[in-house]
């Protein structure tokens, strides 16, 4: 069956979009009056995606070379086979150059986003995995989450309470700035307003975390002596 380009264009984004599979697809075109077999739309999801994959490279290209920070996450993602199932990863990047682009791999390693971000010299954004500590050493300079540091420290208020909330008080400052930056439309002074305002509260937290470390030792070390 043909189709034009607005239709093969809906059946994508109600598919990957708005999560509509394409056995639902088909009902609901039944209930339309007319019948759009599933195998139908999967050879046109297949036909854009192979029209679509050289501006996907080029973005993904782009975001390498001209960006000053790209933003990654992965998540697993189950793909149908023959007997059953095999897990692939899929990475969302969101390059300061204006791209968001989505990758597959089959393994969640250093090697596969090394591969990915293989030529980028800048600054990444991502959680505190494993996989990413070696990208330092080709240049890329890793950024924490602050989200994730929040989430762990949401985490230990069931057995640390007092220090957890502690960290979080700051953290909860922290994030007000953001939020107060972003009602700012120009970026220069988004940038000054953050670098203004986010750094001490920074630094409090660094210095918040120094002092907790060396209390929770000095605690550690008299007990065992008594």
């Amino acid at each position: 069956m043909m189709a034009d380009a607005s239709l093969i264009a809906e059946v994508v984004m109600n598919k990957y979009g708005f999560a509509l599979p394409l056995h639902r697809q088909e009902r609901m075109s039944g209930l339309r009056g007319f019948s759009l077999a599933r195998s139908t739309q999967y050879d046109w999801c297949e036909y854009g995606a192979l029209k679509l994959a050289p501006i996907v490279s080029a973005m993904h290209a782009e975001s390498i070379s001209d960006s000053f920070m790209i933003a990654t996450d992965a998540t697993s993602a189950p793909v149908r086979v023959s007997g059953g199932t095999i897990n692939w990863h899929v990475f969302v990047f969101i390059s300061d150059v204006g791209h968001i682009f989505f990758r597959a791999v089959r393994r969640h390693d250093g090697a596969s986003i090394g591969a990915l971000l293989q030529g980028f010299r800048g600054h990444l954004l991502s959680d505190a995995s494993s996989i990413y500590n070696g990208l330092h050493l080709v240049g890329i300079l890793e950024l924490a989450c602050w989200a994730h540091v929040r989430r762990y420290f949401w985490k230990a208020t069931l057995t640390e309470s007092t220090l957890a909330y502690e960290a979080l008080s700051i953290i909860s400052t922290l994030f007000k700035v953001v939020a107060e930056s972003n009602r700012i439309s120009k970026l220069s002074e988004r940038d000054a307003f953050r670098v203004k305002h986010a750094t001490p509260i920074v630094d409090t937290f660094d210095a918040w975390m120094k002092q907790s470390k060396n209390a929770r030792l000095s605690h550690a070390a008299g007990s065992k002596q008594r």
